[in-house]
């Protein structure tokens, strides 16, 4: 079903994650409302294509990686719904605390949040705060190495990072780590960890496309496309979801996956308010609607 937007002729730029059913439509309203507690950040530092350039290291011969999860389901990875082309200014408040990651205990719970987690450090990466960056790094490996995932978010992968950073092929580097691991839980039926990686991830990502629609005024009509398309996304993670549960056969990790899927719901339903016929119809309001329905989710997983 391909989704039409309504924009408003005042300030056309707009922008939801994908469908709902509701009576009235609504319009993207893009006018900034007065917000508070919030830190737009719109000074960082940017290297020049020829300082990249230089900043590569020679021995790093980079092949794309694949995972069959991502391109059977069509699942997007953060590198991909976090783009500063159409985000606009950074907002590195909206991020998750680096140190509430001592408070997950369930292995799901930090499956989900190094989900959470990797999608931070991608969008600390692409806005180049690099004391950012390698916190959140450090987090992820720490999460990992609970998980028993030893094999991508290591110390060396971090010397590969600091090597190439801020160059072209750093995007392509966190990429690489992302499948790898995808490819990973996959590959050896890590069904009690890699559910939750993925929707943590999504759910993140597209948070923080949303939480950047909400306060920037300078965002690409492109990011509004991007945040409905989601909508079909979630139909497919809860499509990857049962999937797994297919062939589960301990009983813990079946109510875990059985939980991961009706908690999504949780998201459906914001879409559902703001949805009418085939078009989605979005204000600022419905915006934050469906940004704390994400927040929401991601509480579930404390």
């Amino acid at each position: 079903m391909r989704i039409k937007y309504l924009i408003i002729p005042l300030i056309g730029i707009f922008f939801v994650v994908a469908g709902c059913k509701n009576k009235q439509t609504k319009s993207f309203a893009i006018k900034a409302d007065s917000l508070t507690n919030y830190q737009v950040v719109t000074d960082l530092p940017k290297a020049s294509a020829k300082e990249k350039k230089e900043q590569v290291s020679v021995d790093t011969a980079i092949t794309e990686e694949k995972c069959n999860v991502i391109d059977r389901y069509g699942i997007p990875l953060s590198t991909q719904l976090l783009d500063t082309s159409l985000l606009g200014p950074a907002n590195f408040a909206q991020l998750y605390s680096p140190d509430s990651a001592s408070r997950l205990i369930k292995s799901f719970n930090k499956a989900f949040y190094l989900g959470v987690y990797s999608a931070d450090m991608v969008y600390s990466m692409i806005y180049d705060n690099r004391s950012l960056f390698y916190e959140y790094y450090y987090v992820v490996m720490r999460l990992s190495d609970d998980l028993g995932i030893k094999e991508t978010f290591t110390t060396d992968m971090l010397e590969k990072f600091r090597e190439n950073y801020r160059s072209d092929t750093v995007d392509m580097i966190i990429k690489n780590a992302l499948v790898k691991t995808c490819r990973f839980l996959d590959e050896n039926n890590q069904v009690s960890i890699l559910p939750f990686m993925v929707v943590g991830s999504w759910a993140e990502a597209t948070y923080l496309m949303i939480g950047n629609a909400i306060y920037n005024q300078d965002v690409s009509t492109e990011i509004y496309e991007n945040i409905a398309d989601q909508q079909q996304t979630l139909k497919k993670l809860k499509t990857f979801i049962n999937d797994n549960l297919l062939g589960v056969d301990d009983y813990n990790i079946s109510v875990a996956l059985h939980k991961l899927n009706s908690d999504l719901d949780t998201v459906s339903r914001a879409y559902e308010e703001i949805y009418v016929s085939d078009n989605i119809a979005i204000d600022k309001g419905s915006l934050r609607k469906l940004y704390e329905a994400f927040r929401k989710l991601k509480r579930l997983y404390l």
